[in-house]
């Protein structure tokens, strides 16, 4: 699995502050370069994700946050990233790590979580085959 969205630059924003942290974080890591994307605010989408299915028509992937699949943000985030995979409108999952504590940079129950929650659908598979997890 790669991780395309860390905060582990240490001492540039909310994320790892020191380069030690920014080690720990990097060790269940492969760290790709990635040039910023077409991004709709999680405000946009979680309003109406209706808007998100032309984008993934044209060929955009949809990224969710971990702590949005494993229930860890709440509420309207929760129910939001319930309804994108059932429509099959996850792509990808980020960590958003921002701490080897408190954000950590890891997907692995994220992944689990997604799984359970498809596992009665008939082609998870399937979709597991075509997602960037």
């Amino acid at each position: 699995m790669i991780d395309i969205h860390c905060h582990i630059l240490p001492g540039v924003d909310d994320g790892a502050q020191s380069l030690e942290e920014s080690l720990l974080m990097a060790i269940p890591h492969t760290l790709p370069m990635e040039s910023p994307p077409l991004s709709l605010t999680r405000n946009v989408i979680q309003k109406d994700i209706d808007i998100l299915y032309e984008f993934v028509f044209m060929g955009a992937l949809c990224r969710v946050t971990v702590m949005s699949i494993t229930e860890d943000f709440g509420g309207i985030a929760i129910q939001c990233a319930k309804r994108l995979l059932r429509h099959r409108l996850v792509h990808v999952i980020a960590s958003d790590a921002h701490s080897s504590n408190s954000r950590p940079p890891i997907l692995s129950k994220a992944v689990e979580a997604t799984v359970e929650r498809l596992r009665s659908y008939d082609d998870v598979d399937e979709w597991l085959k075509r997602s960037l997890l």
